[in-house]
């Protein structure tokens, strides 16, 4: 499996404040269309800040790299924020996802000036802030009502990227579904949970088979968006 010769596929993905987790799938580079993965970040994480940093440096980068299939993996740093070590929601209801879209909706108007740039936005892992904490020494219930709202925002955010990438016949892969836990309720409806101990070093950061995995899965959209 290779890609073109004429693309340069790059993760750019927030990182240094609360998850770098694509640093995760960088370590996992072995070979194939993996090596062809430039990996962007700019520290602060927040998505904000990212857009400034790719004002400030995709021109110079097509000097470089002629033809750039962008892959945006950023939002975490917008829907949960620090707090003495912990981590909580930035936002009890839909306001920051609906911010955090409204930012990728400004990168992709810039990115439109750009014809030799495409843009790929893949979606949110689920991630705990209850497992997060915990792993830290602070286990309170508490945080596993704040995951319930966390988990309504993430999926508000994943609809848009979805719904984007259909626009312009693109796909992320279902991060989700990996760690996925599904069992009938009472009602014969299906209840779905999410096996972050299994998966997850601490509630966010994915074990190297699953950011292994996740790698594995980007590298095979990339064949396939660009094809």
């Amino acid at each position: 499996m290779t890609s073109s010769p004429n693309n340069i596929f790059v993760c750019w993905y927030d990182s240094k404040q609360i998850t770098d987790k694509a640093r995760y799938l960088r370590d996992e580079v072995i070979r194939g269309v993996e090596r062809d993965i430039v990996w962007w970040f700019e520290g602060g994480a927040t998505v904000e800040k990212q857009f400034r940093f790719l004002q400030e440096n995709l021109e110079i980068e097509l000097h470089r790299h002629p033809r750039i299939v962008l892959y945006l993996w950023l939002g975490t740093c917008n829907l949960t924020v620090k707090d003495g070590g912990l981590i909580q929601l930035k936002s009890t209801d839909n306001s920051s996802a609906n911010e955090l879209i409204t930012k990728f909706r400004e990168i992709y108007a810039f990115v439109r000036g750009f014809p030799t740039v495409e843009l790929v936005l893949l979606e949110l892992p689920p991630y705990s802030i209850f497992e997060n904490n915990k792993y830290k020494g602070c286990e309170d219930p508490k945080y596993k009502e704040d995951d319930k709202k966390l988990n309504e925002q993430i999926g508000v955010v994943n609809t848009f990227v979805r719904e984007t990438n259909l626009i312009y016949r693109k796909e992320s892969p279902k991060f989700s579904l990996d760690i996925e836990n599904t069992r009938k309720a009472r009602n014969n409806h299906a209840r779905y949970s999410f096996r972050f101990t299994t998966f997850y070093n601490d509630g966010i950061h994915p074990i190297p088979a699953l950011a292994r995995l996740w790698l594995l899965r980007i590298c095979r959209r990339m064949v396939t968006n660009c094809a």
